[in-house]
C-alpha cells in the first residue's frame, strides 16, 4: 500500500495548492475525497492528515489566505467522515493487535526517514543521502538569506540575486514535514505504538520537492546551471543504483527451505513453524494437500498471521506442549521445523520446541542453516526421521 500512499499525499498537496489558490466546488471536493481515501489507505496518514489540519488551521487565524484556508479546513473535516466506517476496525486493532514485531518509535526518526528515502544502509546510499543534506541546506540558505535584508549582501556574494522558483513552496514543506513526524512521534510514544519507516512514505512526496527545489537553487547560485546537471545526474544514478540493490536484495530464505521439503517431504508428514510469521513465505511454495502445516503456537494455517493479542498469546504459549501435539500428528512420518530465534515477543519458545523434538527424535538433519548475512528473513530447517 506505500506506492498508493505516496501517490495520494502528493495528490493531497497538490489539490490542497490548488485549493488554497483558488478554492472551487471541484477543488474543495478533490481535496477532501484525497485526504479521506488516504485514511482508508494506512494509519499513518492520520498524522499527516492531521498535520494538514493543524497548518490549516494556523493558516485560517490570520493572513491573506485565512478565507480559503477555512474552506480547505471544512473540506478536510467532510474527507475525514469516510472514515468513520472503518473506526470499530482501528479501535479494535489498537487494543488488540499494533505492531508486536517492530521497536518503539523515538527521536531518531526524524533522520531515519531521511536516510531510508537515500538507502543509506547501502555505501552509495549513505552519499546519496550526505547529498540530500546539503541540497536542503543549500535551500534553506538560498530562501533564508534572500528573505532576511542582513543577508541580501551575503546571497549576492553567492549569487542568488534571482529568487529560486518555488521558493514559497519551502517553507510549507518544511514545516508539513516536521509537523507529520512531529505528531508521529507523540502519537507514537503516548500509544506505546512501534515505527517502521516504510510508514513515513506519507512525507515522501515533500522530501523529493525539497530536494528537486535544492537542484534548482544549486542552479541559481553562482555553480552555474552546469554544476545543477550535474548534481541532478549524480541524484539519479545513486538513486536507481541504490534502488536496483535494494529491488534485486534476496528476501527470504524461503524458496531455499521449501525445496529441500518439496524433494524430500512424503504425504503426511507435519511441517512446523516457529514462529509463525516463517509461513506465509515458505507454505505458498509447497504441496499443501500432501503435507499438514501448522505454527506455534496457535496450530494457525500458515499462509496468514494472526496478529490479535499477539503478545499475550505467545507470552502464555506452552513450547513443550506444542513439540508433543506435533509429535502425536506425525505418527509415522517426516517432521519439517522452520524456525528462528530472536523475534519479539517470543523469548525462547523456539528453541524449546526444537529440543523437545529432538530430546524425542535424535535422529534428525539440519539441511537448511539460517544465513543472516544474504537474506532479510532468514530461518533455519530442521528434518526430525519417523
Amino acid at each position: 500500500m506505500y506506492s498508493l500512499v505516496m501517490l495520494l499525499a502528493l495528490a493531497a498537496c497538490l489539490a490542497l495548492v490548488r485549493t488554497l489558490q483558488r478554492p472551487t466546488l471541484a477543488r474543495l471536493i478533490s481535496f477532501g475525497l484525497v485526504c479521506g481515501l488516504l485514511l482508508l489507505t494506512h494509519y499513518w496518514a492520520l498524522y499527516l492528515v492531521g498535520a494538514l489540519g493543524i497548518c490549516l488551521f494556523a493558516a485560517s487565524l490570520r493572513g491573506p489566505i485565512r478565507t480559503q484556508a477555512r474552506l480547505a479546513l471544512v473540506a478536510l473535516c467532510a474527507g475525514g467522515l469516510l472514515f468513520l466506517p472503518w473506526v470499530p476496525s482501528f479501535l479494535f486493532q489498537v487494543q488488540h493487535t499494533g505492531t508486536p514485531w517492530a521497536t518503539p518509535v523515538d527521536a531518531s526518526l526524524f533522520v531515519w526517514t531521511l536516510g531510508e528515502f537515500a538507502a543509506w544502509g547501502r555505501r552509495l546510499g549513505i552519499a546519496l543521502f550526505v547529498l540530500y543534506c546539503m541540497l536542503l541546506a543549500v535551500l534553506v540558505l538560498a530562501v533564508v538569506l534572500r528573505r532576511v535584508p542582513a543577508g541580501q549582501r551575503v546571497a549576492d556574494a553567492v549569487g542568488w540575486r534571482r529568487a529560486v522558483p518555488g521558493a514559497r513552496f519551502v517553507l510549507p514543506a518544511v514545516v508539513l514535514f516536521t509537523v507529520t513526524l512531529g505528531t508521529a512521534f507523540a502519537g507514537g510514544l503516548i500509544a506505546g505504538a512501534a515505527f517502521a519507516y516504510r510508514y513515513s512514505s506519507v512525507v515522501l512526496p515533500l522530501v523529493v520537492l525539497l530536494v528537486a527545489l535544492g537542484i534548482t537553487a544549486v542552479d541559481r547560485s553562482r555553480l552555474g546551471t552546469v554544476t545543477a546537471a550535474a548534481v541532478l545526474a549524480t541524484v539519479a544514478i545513486l538513486g536507481t543504483v541504490t534502488g536496483s540493490q535494494e529491488i534485486l536484495a534476496q528476501r527470504t530464505q524461503a524458496v531455499q527451505v521449501a525445496a529441500e521439503i518439496s524433494a524430500y517431504a512424503h504425504p503426511g508428514d507435519v511441517v512446523a513453524y516457529c514462529p509463525d510469521q516463517l509461513g506465509p513465505a515458505v507454505s505458498r511454495l509447497l504441496p499443501e494437500r500432501l503435507l499438514t502445516q501448522v505454527t506455534f503456537p496457535r496450530f494457525d494455517d500458515p499462509q496468514r498471521i494472526n496478529w490479535v493479542d499477539y503478545g499475550r498469546v505467545n507470552a502464555a504459549a506452552n513450547p513443550g506442549v506444542f513439540a508433543n501435539e506435533i509429535l502425536n500428528m506425525a505418527a509415522g512420518h517426516q517432521i519439517w521445523l522452520v524456525w528462528e530465534a530472536g523475534y519479539l515477543t517470543l523469548g525462547s519458545d523456539c528453541e524449546e520446541v526444537l529440543d523437545a523434538l529432538e530430546v524425542a527424535r535424535p535422529r534428525s538433519t539440519e539441511p537448511v542453516v539460517s544465513d543472516p548475512a544474504h537474506y532479510y528473513e532468514h530461518e533455519s530447517l530442521v528434518r526430525f526421521s519417523p
